[in-house]
């Protein structure tokens, strides 16, 4: 059984103030009321008292914010509305145009060539590795083979492009043609991208490989890698290009390092002053080679300008800060060669001549009197609330891009 509920209604005096809110007044109300006398004073009194207090105040803000709110809610309704429509007349226009859509496609679900054209490839005859895997090996790791789309000429202009990319020079690795594979690599790639969107947080070695950057990471490759490259020359060629850019025989003397823990525990404890360990530290780096010497001075700078207390509120900060004041003081003692003229800078701007943002930090080699040739550069990202992948993977392409460029 239901009971209908009642409409509330106002009283007479209630709703001769909501008939006239707009030229409201005090002289208003009390004639409309037929108020005499002390009951005239009575409200005048406890008016004048209200207005006084802090509930009034609260009153009149919480009236305000709610003003406020409303009008930016009716603000942003209006806006995805617009949005919404912009957005249908666009996916309306693309409908008309390409009948079918493309899907998302992250690398862990990348589709392979078919077996007709991968076997048309000619492979090469020293090459160890496993040949590119075919759709039924696809179907072997529950990947769902999906046809390839009709492509217009509109969108076959990456496969053109590929294939008509100039031929990469043979490169051998442990009697394998990692140019041939890798350029096997980016047709396919190219052939995907069609039909396909990549995820940028899952597919930025298929993202790289579109201009001509092979990536190496170990353990974070994609199935279509490791199925033309094979995972195990993938993980040998990143551990050979490792040995020939890093040095492993350098390495600290546990007397030094037993002496650089020492004062940095003593600073921490307070049991020294950091003046006085900071002249300890260059005693210390006196005799030790170039780059040994360059960590010791990074200590010690950042010894002299880090707090030993850190910031709590980590959102007050920003890139520069974190550069400049964090990183800068370790890394230009890494990185800087004043001697030879090579200089650790903070670069994050637009550049005037082509509009395009420069990385955050820039190895440069002085020229006279001006930055001349960029060894290596360096981008910033604060730590968000939440794991922000795209921004990570977006300033990795940065950088890879940078790189290529000036190489």
């Amino acid at each position: 059984m239901f009971i209908k509920q009642e409409e509330s209604c106002f009283s007479a005096e209630i709703q001769c103030c909501f008939n006239n809110k707009d030229d409201l007044s005090l002289a208003s109300f009390v004639e409309n009321n037929a108020i005499f006398g002390d009951d005239g004073k009575r409200l005048t009194s406890e008016l004048t008292t209200w207005n006084h207090t802090e509930e009034y105040k609260k009153f009149w803000i919480d009236r305000t914010n709610k003003k406020t709110q409303l009008v930016f809610q009716e603000g942003c309704a209006q806006y995805v509305s617009d949005s919404v429509q912009d957005a249908l007349g666009i996916l309306t226009s693309m409908s008309r145009n390409e009948p079918t859509a493309k899907p998302l496609l992250s690398s862990e679900e990348s589709i392979l060539p078919s077996s007709s054209s991968t076997d048309s490839e000619p492979s090469s005859s020293n090459s160890t590795l496993p040949a590119p895997s075919t759709s039924s090996t696809i179907n072997s790791d529950d990947r769902l083979a999906l046809p390839l789309s009709p492509i217009s000429s509109a969108q076959n202009t990456d496969i053109e492009d590929v294939e008509n990319s100039p031929v990469l020079a043979p490169w051998f690795f442990e009697e394998v043609d990692i140019a041939l594979l890798f350029a096997k690599f980016k047709q396919a790639v190219a052939q995907i991208s069609t039909d396909y969107l990549f995820l940028i947080e899952s597919s930025v070695h298929e993202l790289l490989s579109l201009s001509n950057i092979l990536l190496l990471a170990p353990e974070q490759y994609s199935q279509l890698a490791i199925s033309i490259f094979s995972e195990k020359a993938l993980h040998d060629l990143d551990s050979y290009l490792l040995k020939e850019c890093l040095d492993s025989r350098q390495d600290m003397s546990n007397n030094v390092f037993t002496k650089l823990s020492r004062i940095l525990n003593n600073v921490e404890s307070n049991n020294q002053s950091k003046g006085d360990a900071e002249i300890e530290l260059l005693v210390l780096g006196k005799d030790l080679c170039p780059i040994q010497k360059s960590l010791i001075l990074g200590i010690k700078a950042c010894m002299h300008k880090l707090l030993l207390l850190p910031i709590r509120n980590k959102q007050l900060l920003e890139e520069c800060e974190l550069f400049t004041m964090y990183f800068d003081p370790l890394l230009s003692a890494l990185f800087s060669e004043l001697d030879e003229n090579i200089l650790l800078r903070k670069s994050n701007g637009t550049c005037d001549k082509s509009a395009d943002k420069r990385p955050d930090a820039t190895i440069s080699k002085i020229q006279q009197r001006d930055f001349g040739q960029s060894l290596g550069f360096g981008e910033v990202k604060l730590a968000c609330p939440t794991t922000d992948d795209p921004a990570l993977c977006h300033d990795l392409l940065r950088l890879e891009a940078f790189l290529k460029r000036h190489n």
